[in-house]
């Protein structure tokens, strides 16, 4: 059972796990240093401010009827009037924001208990690493909340709690609309190991999952249209600067001369891409990339595990890399999963590549956002975002997410694939050994041909 491991771990003795402690404890101040840094916090709080005025209109009119503007599920409307039961006054936005901090440390120190009890060894300590490369922004977002839910209807799945992991994914997705993507994988794993009444408890807790926390949402006065145009305010976001098309695309039109077209709207900076009309195509190329990868997981090599760690980091970075409106926090869907990766998945210098190749994402991405993210929406107004230095660091750090995307997948590629290339370096490797060391005369004698 989940929750004795976890109580057993817990009260183990204090010598234990007194170092994972202090490493944590010493994470969370260095967190929430960084949230009070106003070159941090400048940005980072506009998400705040829009929680904070949702939490107290709630609070005041006991309803969550007509808001204006809405582009939170109920979900995390939900999560982010927490905070407001905790200050006496939820107008007070350093003391609203301040609980907000906390309940984030606390699901990050969960994250942290649970990766100890079921991960390797090393898994917390990765994970702290990656928070902290993450930055305050885990703070001023309610990412880590849903990735735990997320994380745990993991675990639940591994040991075949089909109908609580799929309750647990309904309440995650009614929150924010990701973790939908993982269920193909949770549906087929339960069929393979549990055939159809697996399948059926799946599917009747994921609707239970979300049908509570949306009756709730209804209960509370919300209605269904609002839901609905929730997510429709994020489909109508234009091309963001921070993902990987907001470098490439901006690269192309400088190459061929075409001007920038700057369209903000739904709360962030973007732009338009009408070249080849395929500005409403790109809403939807993440798809083909995300059935790309889950094809090959699906058709897996024998060793490789559907539906472990690997798997959940790999289809979630597929998903990720092409998204059309990529903020910096939705790296930390991937990234949490990275710890747990078994060596049955990645040998251990793969992972450690990997840890490394994130670690550096994470880092980069906190140079683009928020430290320089004025300058570099300066530049894309200014119509030449490619002349200044954060935009190559931007695009930098996207094509980092793609080399972590490239070594997640590499063990589910097919071994029709990976021999012949492997042989085919080998003979080049040969050739080129043997052209080197080959005699200058006939006189003269050389080394003995490579492999013999």
């Amino acid at each position: 059972m989940m929750c004795s491991e976890c109580f057993k771990w817990f009260f183990k003795p204090l010598k234990k796990t007194a170092g994972l402690c202090l490493v944590t404890i010493l994470a969370s101040v260095i967190l929430l240093n960084l949230a009070h840094n106003p070159r941090w916090r400048g940005h980072l709080q506009a998400d705040t401010v829009i929680y904070q005025k949702r939490a107290c209109a709630f609070m005041e009119a006991h309803s969550w009827g007509n808001i204006p503007n809405n582009e939170y599920q109920p979900g995390a409307l939900w999560w982010v009037t927490l905070p407001a039961l905790v200050p006496l006054d939820c107008h007070n936005y350093d003391a609203y924001v301040t609980a907000y901090w906390l309940l984030n440390l606390i699901v990050l120190g969960a994250f942290v208990a649970l990766t100890k009890v079921f991960g390797p060894p090393e898994a917390p300590w990765m994970l702290l690493l990656l928070a902290v490369a993450s930055g305050p922004i885990l703070l001023y977002r309610f990412e880590l909340t849903v990735s735990l839910m997320v994380f745990v209807a993991w675990l639940l799945w591994e040991r075949r709690r089909w109908w609580a992991s799929s309750l647990m994914l309904g309440v995650a997705t009614s929150t924010k609309v990701y973790p939908l993507i993982l269920m193909p994988v949770l549906v087929g794993k339960a069929y393979r190991e549990g055939g159809v009444r697996a399948v059926i408890r799946v599917v009747v807790g994921f609707a239970l999952g979300i049908g509570v926390v949306l009756g709730a949402f209804l209960w509370a006065g919300g209605k269904l249209f609002e839901a609905y145009a929730a997510l429709m305010f994020h489909k109508h976001k234009p091309i963001g600067l921070d993902g990987l098309m907001g470098g490439v695309i901006p690269l192309y039109q400088a190459i061929v001369g075409m001007p920038m077209k700057m369209t903000p709207q739904n709360s962030i900076h973007g732009f338009a891409f009408d070249a080849f009309h395929i500005g409403p195509v790109l809403d939807w190329v993440w798809i083909s990339i995300y059935l790309g990868a889950l094809l090959l997981l699906l058709k897996r090599r024998p060793h490789c595990e559907v539906g472990g760690a690997g798997t959940i980091f790999a289809l979630l970075l597929a998903f990720l890399v092409m998204q059309k409106t990529y903020t910096p926090q939705y790296s930390w869907w991937a990234a949490c999963m990275l710890p747990m990766i078994s060596g049955e998945w990645l040998s251990k210098s793969l992972k450690t590549a990997l840890f490394i190749i994130v670690l550096a994402a994470l880092i980069l991405g906190q140079v683009a956002y928020p430290l320089h993210y004025q300058e570099l929406i300066n530049a894309f107004y200014g119509g030449h975002p490619v002349e200044n230095p954060i935009f190559w660091i931007n695009l930098l750090k996207n094509l980092l997410w793609l080399a972590a995307l490239a070594i997640g997948i590499w063990p589910a590629l097919p071994t029709r694939i990976t021999i012949p290339l492997g042989g085919a370096l080998a003979a080049t490797k040969d050739w080129f050994l043997s052209y080197l060391w080959s005699p200058a005369s006939p006189g003269e004698s050389g080394p003995p041909p490579p492999g013999r």
